[in-house]
């Protein structure tokens, strides 16, 4: 067998072993309902689908006889155990998060050309409110390059059981299934922006939409990770969930975040219904800030850093993380803003910051709220100005 080849018969072995255990766990934590789908031999897909919660890649290939090869962020590409056990069995795509990635596509295409299937999650990002991410364009581009029919597959109510600030599950309904087929003929016969509109509206699904009832005692529990601004005293960091309910120590608001995935206050001039509208006052807030030469915008203590430089992983120890409008100090180490290429958020509470040479995760505390800094990276004079999943536009 040629030693650059991608695709061995191992990872199939793997797969058809580890089938009846994953769809047991998914179906008993999770009560996962997967609509099946068969891919004939000989046959191939790019597979795209929404992503709603933290275990998406098990749910979505419970679907298929056959297993897709998933690309995945590289942060996941160490040289631990697990990590090499999982290249291993099924030979992930890695792919470097928030940037173009032409090692990435040059594997995809030697995958489809061997005979396999692709899963992507084409925006890339988890949902964090009730919506779906900004999908990047770019994705019509290696669909056109693989010349293969598309499925289009759609998560329905995983952020509902496992939105990505919580810090658990709950207990409602959550289903997957292919919603649409896209032949190589018809992808040809579309122009771009056709195409690029079919795979937005078929893995669109926003989940307080289906009607489902989402239940747990402790349902509104991490929402500090999102929320770090009240709407009623204008104050910041004052939030504290417990339950079902968001509180501000500052005025004493009071939010219920309900069962329906839509929230709830006595305080009639409460101004949202939607947890997403909530996140786009705080994107106002961001945005209209006067921000001081030097002074500090944001400081958290008690940070774990790590520090990656390809697949090795250095641990850096606890550190002070603080943000200026020219710095971003970590510990003994300060980056200027300018520096700092790409930052997404990993796990609900780990900030991932990237610069040309080096990647930093950053973890806080469980109720650590690292979305702050990443929406004002967007604010402050770095490349994140251009990302698009946080953006600091309304989302809807």
């Amino acid at each position: 067998m040629a030693s650059n080849q991608h695709i061995y018969p191992r990872h199939q072995r793997c797969y058809r072993f580890l089938y009846p255990i994953i769809w047991a766990a998914m179906k008993v934590y999770y009560g996962y309902r997967a609509e099946k789908f068969r891919i004939d031999e000989g046959k191939q897909y790019l597979i795209l689908s929404n992503h709603q919660a933290l275990l998406d890649p098990a749910f979505v290939v419970l679907s298929f006889n056959k297993m897709p090869y998933i690309i995945a962020s590289d942060h996941l590409n160490s040289n631990g155990f697990f990590q090499r056990l999982l290249r291993w069995a099924f030979a992930p795509i890695y792919k470097h998060k928030a940037a173009a990635d032409i090692k990435c596509i040059r594997t995809c295409l030697k995958t489809v050309k061997e005979g396999g299937s692709i899963l992507l999650f084409p925006t890339g990002n988890r949902v964090w409110a009730d919506y779906s991410f900004y999908v990047d364009p770019s994705v019509v581009k290696l669909i056109r390059m693989l010349k293969v029919p598309v499925l289009l597959y759609q998560l329905q109510g995983g952020y509902g059981v496992n939105p990505r600030w919580n810090h658990g599950k709950r207990r409602g309904p959550f289903e997957g299934r292919v919603v649409r087929e896209l032949s190589v003929e018809e992808i040809a016969a579309m122009d771009d922006d056709t195409l690029y509109n079919a795979v937005v509206e078929g893995i669109r699904y926003v989940d307080w939409s289906g009607g489902g009832r989402y239940r747990s005692k402790t349902r509104a529990e991490y929402l500090e990770r999102l929320l770090f601004l009240c709407p009623r005293c204008g104050k910041v960091e004052t939030l504290r969930s417990e339950g079902a309910y968001v509180h501000c120590d500052n005025c004493g608001l009071k939010v219920e975040y309900g069962e329906d995935l839509l929230l709830h206050c006595d305080d009639e001039s409460f101004p949202y219904r939607r947890l997403v509208e909530w996140y786009n006052g705080e994107k106002h807030w961001v945005k209209e800030q006067e921000i001081q030469e030097n002074a500090v915008i944001w400081q958290d203590d008690h940070i774990s850093l790590c520090r990656y430089q390809g697949t090795e992983r250095e641990e850096m120890g606890e550190i002070t993380l603080t943000l200026t409008d020219k710095t971003l100090t970590m510990g003994e180490l300060t980056l200027p803003v300018s520096d700092i290429t790409a930052a997404t958020i990993i796990s609900g509470a780990k900030l991932v910051v990237t610069t040309e040479e080096d990647s930093y995760m950053l973890q806080g505390h469980p109720r650590f709220n690292a979305i702050k800094y990443v929406l004002m990276f967007n604010r402050l004079e770095t490349s994140i100005k251009e990302d698009k999943y946080y953006s600091l536009d309304d989302e809807v």
